[in-house]
């Protein structure tokens, strides 16, 4: 079991501290005080952490930004819960917001009636006494902005004997049931972590590549995917809820106590998911409703990078009472011209058109309905050249970190031909993504979009997918999506070594810039296989031979399949994507190739030249 990176506020003697010191040392507790800070010099806590080799600190509640210091050395010590044991300081927001959910005080009566202002040490028991009640205690609970009023984690009670003082009650809270139910409260804690539930929203490659990143980190966690796939029928639990029951999604996750739930595809996004779970009270990661315009409208997205002066390509945007309009400015661009549905069209909406009359078709079939509502708007960009690449961020509306770099194929059929595709494969790190490349970047890109995200007040948290043309070591920015790309998801994650929830977390209480992102140096290589006609038709019901038969570094992610009987069958569209690790790019190419020779299923089709 994981345990817990403790850090213990004191201002007393420290009893308590030495109740959690004993139990993380007898193996009653996995976890570990990492560091004990007291806002007393003479605090003998202090001392009762030297003694066991644990850093201490006093920090003078007296100078000007006490709460900031504290906060600053629980973050070095990457503390991941903050236990106040006879603790005699109001928290402020500072310290409250960075550790909300993970901060917890032991008080000695039984909340909520005997909490609140002046209800601290000898005067509580005096309290309980006068108020001639039958039996008193001690209560665990998490801390939020008021005093004694967070939810309550742990509480036991002892009866009030006839001859108790408040110096003998307090005596025996103390003994009988503070130094046993702190550490009893840490260890639930320790237990629910273990325990943890986590729902991802989706049912395709990204997000079994997703549950399985999670599951490779917390092993003993319970995973649910909603609707899910064939694959994670099998190594998760599946849910029979669509990606856009929105309100069917929350009251599952709030029936079954979901700790995390992380949507995968951009629809409910849009659709404001985020919204309705912090609604609820419930832990997810991804953008709001308003951030996620920044893939529901592909001019919405232009206007922002214009804005911020951010590279892209010249654009211009029309409705679809402007269609001769349209037509008239397109032929102002060169060709190649791009043209794109504004709005969510499942990877289609975008047309390059190597003629004015190719172009011009495509705008009439767009304002005539082709995609339905994601065409009311059409952006016009002029064609970009280079290579591209792809990126993908963490963001916690203050800091953004790039993930590894990345590049997936777009089209179809080798050699970049055929009919533009949600992805057909692809490969970590992308080698056009150099260290000069890499400053520009950050120069004239992340460093820009958390700016504009602070100056618009847009608290943009979760996943920011960054899609790149470089040329002559320029960037330049070709898209942005709300989430996981796919398949660039299945290349990357796979490389990670740091903790994903631990991330994904930190991204949610925007505390991201404490967390140290490790990667596999490996390479990796990503092959989608498709179904037969895709992505003109979408063939299902072809039964997929030879999984069983890959090798077990290979990570085989489903997408669309389905399981029936004691078959694993085709569902349309990309069927699978199976990723390889190597210490070359080459490697790992040949590697994939091998395997799939392995997978056969009628009409399957796939790329032959990826990473070549």
């Amino acid at each position: 079991m994981r345990g817990l990176r403790c850090g213990v506020l004191v201002s007393g003697s420290g009893s308590n501290l030495q109740s959690i010191i004993d139990a993380t040392q007898n193996g009653t507790l996995h976890s570990k005080i990492v560091c004990v800070i007291s806002n007393k010099q003479e605090a003998y806590g202090l001392e009762r952490a030297r003694k066991h080799h644990i850093p201490d600190y006093f920090v003078n509640p007296k100078e000007e930004g006490y709460d900031e210091k504290v906060l600053a050395l629980l973050q070095k010590h990457k503390v991941d819960l903050v236990v106040l044991a006879g603790y005699l300081k109001i928290l402020n927001n500072t310290l409250i917001d960075a550790y909300k959910g993970r901060i917890i005080n032991i008080h000695p009566s039984l909340l909520p009636k005997f909490g609140g202002k002046g209800f601290y040490g000898i005067h509580v028991h005096e309290a309980v006494l006068t108020a001639k009640e039958i039996e008193s205690g001690a209560t665990v609970h998490f801390v939020d902005g008021g005093i004694d009023t967070g939810s309550i984690l742990l509480q036991k009670k002892l009866k009030i004997e006839e001859n108790d003082t408040p110096e003998n009650l307090q005596k025996r809270i103390l003994n009988q049931i503070e130094h046993k139910i702190l550490v009893e409260a840490i260890g639930l804690l320790e237990e629910r972590e273990a325990s943890m539930k986590v729902l991802v929203i989706g049912n395709g490659g990204r997000e079994s590549a997703i549950a399985h990143t999670v599951k490779r980190f917390h092993p003993e966690a319970t995973l649910f995917v909603a609707p899910g796939n064939g694959g994670t029928a099998g190594d998760f639990s599946n849910v029979p809820i669509g990606v856009e029951n929105i309100e069917e999604l929350g009251a599952f996750a709030k029936k079954e106590g979901i700790d995390l739930t992380i949507v995968g595809p951009e629809v409910p996004l849009v659709m404001g998911v985020v919204d309705h779970f912090n609604q609820l009270g419930l832990k997810v990661f991804g953008p709001n409703k308003e951030c996620s315009q920044f893939e529901g409208s592909k001019r919405f997205t232009k206007e922002f990078l214009m804005r911020h002066n951010i590279p892209t390509a010249r654009y211009a945007s029309f409705e679809r009472y402007e269609v001769e309009e349209c037509i008239a400015e397109m032929k102002n661009f060169k060709l190649p011209v791009v043209v794109k549905a504004d709005g969510l069209a499942a990877g289609k909406g975008v047309l390059i058109c190597e003629s004015y009359e190719e172009a011009e078709t495509g705008i009439r079939e767009i304002f005539s309905g082709k995609f339905e509502g994601a065409g009311e708007t059409i952006v016009l960009e002029e064609f970009l050249t280079g290579s591209e690449a792809s990126l993908l961020c963490f963001v916690d509306g203050k800091t953004i970190v790039p993930m590894e770099t990345a590049r997936d194929y777009k089209r179809a059929l080798d050699y970049d031909k055929g009919l533009n595709t949600g992805g057909m494969g692809g490969f970590s790190p992308n080698p056009i993504i150099t260290e000069s490349v890499k400053k520009a970047i950050d120069e004239q890109i992340l460093t820009p979009i958390i700016a504009g995200f602070q100056a618009e007040k847009l608290d943009f948290k979760g996943v920011l997918f960054i899609g790149l043309m470089i040329e002559a070591g320029q960037p330049k920015v070709l898209e942005f999506n709300v989430r996981f790309g796919d398949p660039e998801t299945q290349s990357v994650l796979p490389r990670l070594q740091t903790d994903l929830i631990e991330i994904m977390e930190a991204c949610i209480a925007g505390r991201l810039d404490q967390v140290e992102m490790k990667w596999d140096k490996k390479q990796s290589v990503t092959l989608v296989l498709a179904s037969k006609g895709y992505p003109e038709t979408s063939h299902k019901g072809d039964v997929i031979h030879g999984l069983e038969n890959l090798e077990e570094s290979t990570y085989l992610f489903h997408a669309g399949t389905k399981k029936v009987e004691d078959t694993i069958q085709t569902d349309g569209g990309r069927v699978l994507a199976i990723t390889r690790l190597a210490d070359s790019l080459e490697e790992a190419r040949v590697a994939i190739y091998e395997e799939v020779k392995k997978i056969s299923f009628d009409g399957i089709q796939y790329r032959t030249d990826i990473a070549k």
